[in-house]
């Protein structure tokens, strides 16, 4: 094989590496990052767009490390030194510069990185690296924390579209005025009710049905077969509290307990919601919204307005950027002339740290 296309296989080889490994779920480092997005490969965490830079970010990192190895003797010969505190480590000098050489080290890129604890801890810095610099998952965790902030249920009171949601969270209220609940706990199941009510019509109900396109409606359909019995269960374990017969003290401990359990799924299923919520619109680029429905329209603004206000910039993309520069130019500069001449040094018997360094 020759060497341009045992290079070539080599970056095949890196690239395919690079696509799955992103493609995975997200790594848990990010704050806001839990439940069901924890579940979500990174792909549709930061959208498409969002996706691409990042694999473009990671890449290029790896491409370079892979270009550095293949035609830098010197660097080899460093990390082999370091790697061998006694320096007595033979090493084939034939190797290097042969046709072989290309394909054993991106496949040490690709194998050290699952085997060795050092190599996973660099990969898995250099992908955290790449997602961050593309806003994975900044991005979501901005509209995640817009919809969080977003007054639901003065927005509600305008918009007869909900009509049925309204009644139904009106009457939760009222039921939560006429018995002896803790009130605190009463706001807090309201809140989450009239949340997962709306985000439920927004995403599986029909008016998401009808505002996302079928691609991403298709994309997160796990999600949906995951969390819909949970929601329907949910909807139906309010129905029959608000309609037992409580004739007797609620501090009953069956009584409180079914409200309390209520209250710590509905928390749950809120935030998986807002989640849900939040994927859809980060990856549709334009959803269909009905004039009808001013809510839904609301909302989106003001998504909108939060991404322009927000828009996501890492400082970290050019630290990258910078590295990379400075590793291909020490490749072009100092590799390329070992590897083209191969002046065939004695690469470590005898040597000391600084004999390994660029003559």
């Amino acid at each position: 094989m020759g060497n341009s296309l045992a290079i070539l296989v080599g970056c095949i080889i890196i690239a395919f590496f690079g696509y799955k490994k992103l493609s995975e779920s997200f790594i848990d480092w990010a704050p806001g990052i839990r439940g069901i997005l924890l579940r979500t490969p990174s792909e549709m965490l930061g959208g498409r767009s969002s996706f691409i830079y990042s694999y473009f970010y990671y890449s290029l990192m790896l491409f370079a490390l892979y270009f550095m190895l293949i035609f830098s003797e010197s660097l080899v010969r460093i990390i082999l030194f370091i790697w061998n505190s006694s320096g007595k480590e033979k090493f084939d000098s034939n190797l290097f510069g042969s046709s072989e050489w290309p394909l054993i080290i991106s496949l040490c890129i690709v194998g050290l990185s699952q085997y060795f604890p050092i190599a996973r801890e660099i990969e898995t810095f250099l992908r955290k690296a790449a997602q961050s610099a593309a806003g994975i998952p900044n991005n979501i965790i901005n509209v995640i924390n817009c919809v969080k902030k977003y007054d639901f249920k003065t927005a509600r009171s305008k918009n007869i579209y909900v009509k049925r949601i309204n009644d139904s969270v009106d009457d939760l209220e009222k039921y939560f005025n006429t018995i002896d609940y803790d009130e605190e706990s009463a706001a807090r199941i309201v809140w989450a009710y009239e949340r997962i009510r709306l985000l439920y019509l927004w995403t599986f109900g029909h008016v998401g049905t009808s505002a996302f396109s079928t691609l991403t409606l298709g994309r997160f359909t796990f999600l949906q077969q995951d969390l819909e019995p949970r929601l329907l269960q949910y909807f139906q374990n309010i129905k029959e509290a608000q309609s037992s017969n409580n004739e007797g003290s609620l501090s009953d401990f069956g009584i409180n307990e079914r409200w309390n359990n209520i209250d710590r799924e509905g928390q749950i299923l809120c935030d998986n919601m807002i989640a849900i919520f939040s994927l859809y619109v980060n990856n549709e680029k334009n959803p269909s919204i009905s004039t009808k429905d001013t809510l839904f329209k609301d909302i989106l603004d003001n998504i909108k307005l939060n991404k322009i206000n927000n828009k996501f910039e890492s400082p970290l993309a050019y630290v990258l950027m910078s590295s990379i520069i400075c590793g291909l130019i020490y490749m072009l500069f100092n590799g390329a002339h070992d590897y083209i001449y191969n002046k065939g040094y004695n690469l470590c018997e005898g040597a000391e740290f600084y004999d390994f360094l660029p003559k």
